[in-house]
């Protein structure tokens, strides 16, 4: 067991891209669910002008800048926070790893990155302790 995980901790230091992820992911989950977590809604229209968002998007390198202490931080909400993210809800990731949906909210409690819990959450016997100042629920409305 801890042959695989240290092999699988390899592949992942090879992992430079999103699309590095999907090919991995295409491989290791079943095909029904990494078409749940690979697609969209609807014809996908959504999903296709957010990937045609993010190809526009172009990194300004800046050259002779220190970075010997990089900040990161920036404030929303009237809040300073550690780095500019922010998680958003993931319905239904407990598909891909059991407990998904926790393990995440610790990691950003963890690091001081606000985290909105999806609708799709297990139950709240799950550890899931309601929404707080860096904690958020969501909900459908139809």
């Amino acid at each position: 067991m801890i042959g695989s995980r240290l092999e699988a901790m390899r592949r992942l230091d090879r992992i430079v891209s999103v699309e590095d992820f999907r090919k991995l992911a295409r491989r290791r989950l079943p095909k029904s669910v990494f078409e749940f977590v690979d697609g969209g809604a609807g014809q996908e229209l959504t999903l296709r002008d957010n990937r045609a968002g993010f190809e526009r998007i172009r990194l300004l390198p800046r050259v002779l800048t220190d970075v010997s202490q990089p900040d990161l931080s920036t404030t929303l909400w009237s809040r300073t926070y550690p780095t500019p993210m922010v998680i958003s809800p993931m319905g239904s990731c407990a598909l891909v790893r059991p407990s998904a949906d926790i393990a995440i909210a610790t990691a950003a409690a963890a690091r001081g990155i606000p985290y909105t819990l999806s609708t799709m959450r297990r139950p709240a016997s799950s550890g899931w302790q309601g929404p707080s100042r860096d904690r958020f629920g969501s909900s459908f409305m139809c």
